[in-house]
């Protein structure tokens, strides 16, 4: 390790750290910005735990959610002995690996094997890695939104169209609807519009046809009530053909529907 990479550290921080990274290597690639800056914090960790590097992951999710910044976050949080942040970040390389038929990459290893060190005999890491699966999935959504290059457009509703269907065809639903369900430039009435529209938008495209549409309605009612909101929600749920929510409605609105 650079004894100046230290010494900027030492005195002015995670600021050092960053000013003297950008100084010292020409990358503009955020992934590869992202790993170098978790890489320079393990070994600085390795001289000092110091606290502020725990600050460093956070900092390199804002540039990438690669793979690979997974892995040398679990590394730098070893280093810090932060074993439940170190965990979530196996855990979530569990569910990547085998979700995309990878190999493990020997990161992996390595901070799967510390962390079995570091517990008690009587912890399972595999029961542990297990509970966390349900989290991946949230986790898996928020990162394609992250990494997706796209931003929806605001007004034209033909090219907002454009945009459900190349999202819903990179990432499925759930993140479609996430996308617009996070939207933090629109209000929930707004939102409500987006996810009928896009429902009929993804209902003409998508694999199980219509009946998708009332994965969107439901969401879109949850966020708002109006009668515009219901009355295109029902319909959602025609094209659907989905009688129990149809059902559901009339009795809930019965002066909407």
């Amino acid at each position: 390790m650079s004894s100046e990479l230290l010494s900027n550290f030492q005195d002015s921080g995670i600021y050092g750290l960053i000013t003297y990274l950008n100084q010292n290597i020409d990358e503009k690639n955020p992934r590869v910005q992202a790993y170098n800056l978790l890489k320079a914090g393990r070994e600085l960790a390795k001289k000092s735990a110091d606290g502020r590097l725990g600050y460093l992951p956070d900092i390199a999710f804002d540039l990438s959610r690669h793979e690979s910044v997974y892995r040398m976050a679990g590394l730098l949080h070893i280093e810090l002995g932060d074993t439940d942040s170190a965990l979530k970040c196996l855990s979530y390389l569990h569910y990547y690996y085998q979700e995309q038929s990878l190999e493990p990459h020997e990161q992996y290893s390595i901070i799967k094997q510390q962390l079995v060190d570091g517990f008690e005999d009587s912890v399972n890491i595999e029961s542990l890695i297990a509970d966390y699966q349900e989290q991946y999935q949230q986790q898996k959504v928020i990162n394609n939104i992250k990494e997706y290059p796209e931003t929806m457009p605001i007004e034209d509703v033909s090219e907002q169209k454009t945009y459900f269907k190349r999202l819903y065809r990179r990432y499925g639903v759930d993140t479609l609807i996430a996308a617009i369900e996070n939207d933090i430039r629109f209000n929930n009435r707004t939102k409500a519009v987006l996810l009928i529209r896009a429902s009929r938008t993804i209902g003409a495209i998508a694999e199980e046809g219509t009946s998708i549409e009332s994965v969107f309605a439901s969401k879109a009612l949850e966020l708002d009530t109006s009668n515009t909101v219901v009355q295109n929600s029902y319909q959602a749920y025609m094209r659907a053909g989905d009688l129990n929510k149809l059902t559901q409605l009339k009795e809930k609105y019965p002066e909407t529907v």
